[in-house]
């Protein structure tokens, strides 16, 4: 559906290409990457970060993000259920990552489901399972974990193709349907 255009306006996005990240900002998540895909995009005006959720490295992350002046990553913190609807709206792409460890290889974050019932296209740093599942729905781009400069590609080719984004976000919500 269409964007929350309050909420875009309130974080000071409107018009940009979102990609957000929803979820526990946590050691297991490598967020950091996302930080160094934001300072790789800094000169980008067009496209910003958005971090929703709260967890071990968000304080840190955010202030890390302050003191260099990322304007283009926004940490929004602890949001209700009802909300977390409202940010993946917003975002154009949802970005989901795990640390690459071999423990997550059969991890299927639902964060992914999120997005595709959303319509949102998916850019996933997740090896095993979920790439599977992703590639299966083409619903979206694989990136390898924790590659900052894969992920900074990944948004910056979406953000340049806006139909071929929302091709994805389409076909991802077909496939859940029809699946899950």
């Amino acid at each position: 559906g269409p964007k929350p255009v309050d909420l875009a306006r309130r974080l000071g996005v409107e018009g940009k290409f979102i990609a957000a990240y929803v979820g526990t900002v946590g050691m297991a998540h490598g967020i950091g990457t996302l930080l160094d895909a934001a300072r790789a995009l800094r000169q980008r005006g067009d496209i910003a970060f958005v971090v929703v959720g709260t967890g071990a490295q968000q304080a840190e992350l955010a202030a890390t993000a302050r003191r260099e002046g990322l304007a283009n990553v926004i940490f929004v913190g602890a949001v209700s259920k009802a909300e977390v609807r409202d940010y993946l709206r917003l975002c154009d792409a949802a970005v989901v990552l795990l640390r690459d460890t071999p423990l997550f290889r059969h991890v299927i974050p639902s964060k992914m489901f999120e997005a595709m019932g959303m319509e949102r296209a998916i850019i996933l740093g997740v090896k095993g399972e979920s790439e599977e599942i992703l590639l299966a729905a083409g619903a979206g781009v694989t990136i390898p974990p924790e590659d900052a400069m894969a992920l900074a590609a990944a948004v910056t080719a979406l953000a340049d193709d806006r139909h071929r984004c929302e091709a994805l976000g389409k076909r991802g919500r077909i496939y859940a349907s029809a699946n899950f």
